[in-house]
């Protein structure tokens, strides 16, 4: 008996070493979790992921503690297990504090990241509206595409609220193919029929063949036409057909029937061989040749007429007097012209011009009031003339010849006859007038505000000092 009795106190005895050995790792390893909740207090630096490991470490903890705890129980005598269970007591309490100081840690630090999620919901996003088909063959991919990842996939919708907004998306022609027996499976089978690669590829290549012919040089419609081109190429490229060399040169061929002469012309002149451009090359320079077109016409014309200048109702012609700037009068008929254009004035004789001239103190070459010399250059237009004085001034041989025949004393025939002698006169004022209205006419190009060439016919008078434009021409 005192042998057994022996062998059993030593095992007893070895069995205790190894949960002393246990126990005290066990106190190791709650020590430095204590120490790491304590930092994390204090610095309030804190991490889910690391704290929800330490968390799980401590219930590791517990559970080697109980085993260690039943194994005492059974080769500790009555005396020593009251120490032993004290001291595992002891650490019961510390791994429970340390658990909840975890716990408030990590429900501190959940509540942030709630808030902070809760912030992010707060920002009101625009809602996102129904796609739309009408039943454009062009448009059906993308509308599937869409409808299919808003609604289609949306677990939260039934058979029900799908058919409800596909039934709302068709649109035109679309429309057409609901019926009142359909669910939202056969409905959207139907649309399926949309879905022709072959009618797909035909309207694309017919939308680039189609696009507008751009007739004069504006930015605006150059970029509209790139923009054309590059969409159903992007389409194209989307359903498997890559550009390649031969539909580059077709390409380039349709685009440069639709682009206005000048651009054109300008491509040309920017190739410097005598090979074939490529697509990328035709599109830079539209791309450059907007741009350009663009900063020319932000450029502000200064010879361009102030259309803000008031002028009366009554007129119909602008005259503008080159030095000053600013609108004068007839002194004839108080219209909007100068004396030398007034109908008034042509239609008088040549001496009431000279007497009127006169009585109103004006000059005989310019036909305006100035003081000092007259500093028009123009003389007299009349052929071999060339005197300082205007040609409505100007009084021909002929005229002097029958003024002289009319009022000399010889002229009895004449004066038999005063008819005769009336129509050499009417006929040389006529021959005078005849000449004296005949100016030269050209037609010239302005361009407005917008890059458009509008065609005018311009009126030139050689001796004019003024400067005359058609009010609606303005």
């Amino acid at each position: 008996m005192s042998k057994k009795s022996s062998e059993k106190d030593d095992c007893n005895a070895v069995s205790e070493k190894k949960l002393n050995r246990e126990k005290g790792a066990i106190k190791g390893t709650l020590s430095r979790i204590e120490t790491f909740t304590s930092e994390k207090t204090v610095s309030k630096d804190t991490n889910i992921t690391e704290l929800q490991v330490k968390l799980k470490k401590l219930e590791q903890l517990q559970t080697q503690l109980d085993k260690i705890s039943e194994k005492y129980c059974e080769i500790e005598t009555s005396e020593k297990f009251e120490t032993i269970q004290q001291d595992i007591e002891q650490i019961n309490e510390r791994i429970e504090e340390t658990e909840v100081g975890l716990k408030i840690l990590l429900s501190n630090e959940n509540t942030i990241t709630v808030l902070n999620d809760n912030g992010k919901a707060k920002i009101r996003l625009p809602e996102i509206p129904l796609p739309e088909f009408s039943g454009k063959i062009a448009e059906f991919a993308n509308f599937k595409n869409q409808f299919t990842n808003l609604i289609s996939n949306n677990d939260q919708l039934n058979d029900s609220q799908n058919l409800y907004y596909l039934s709302a998306s068709l649109k035109g022609e679309a429309k057409l193919l609901e019926s009142s027996s359909d669910n939202f499976q056969s409905l959207f089978k139907a649309s399926d029929r949309y879905e022709n690669q072959r009618q797909l590829i035909d309207s694309h290549v017919l939308e680039i063949i189609n696009c507008d012919k751009i007739h004069s040089e504006s930015a605006k419609e150059l970029r509209a036409l790139m923009d054309c081109v590059n969409k159903n190429i992007r389409a194209l490229k989307v359903l498997k057909y890559e550009q390649n060399k031969l539909s580059d040169v077709m390409l380039i061929n349709i685009i440069l029937q639709k682009i206005d002469k000048e651009s054109r012309k300008q491509f040309e002149l920017s190739l410097k061989t005598a090979e074939i451009p490529t697509f990328d090359i035709l599109m830079k320079f539209l791309e450059t040749r907007s741009s350009l077109l663009d900063s020319i016409n932000r450029i502000p014309n200064s010879k361009m007429i102030n259309r803000n200048t008031a002028v009366s109702n009554r007129a119909k012609t602008l005259v503008v007097n080159n030095k000053k700037g600013n609108i004068i009068g007839c002194i004839l008929c108080k219209n909007y012209h100068a004396l030398s254009r007034c109908i008034v004035f042509q239609n008088m004789s040549i001496e009431s011009r000279k007497n009127f001239v006169r009585n109103n103190k004006l000059c005989i070459n310019c036909l305006r009031l100035h003081s000092g010399a007259c500093m028009s250059k123009h003389r007299c237009s009349v052929s071999g003339c060339r005197e300082l004085h205007n040609s409505l001034l100007h009084q021909p041989d002929e005229i002097r010849t029958a003024s002289q025949v009319l009022n000399s004393g010889e002229g009895e025939e004449a004066k038999s006859n005063p008819s005769t002698a009336e129509g050499q006169t009417e006929v040389s004022v006529l021959m005078f007038a005849n000449k004296s209205v005949v100016l030269n006419t050209l037609f010239i190009y302005a361009k407005t505000a917008d890059g458009c060439r509008v065609k005018l016919r311009c009126l030139l008078d050689n001796v004019s000092t003024l400067c005359i434009i058609r009010e609606d021409v303005a």
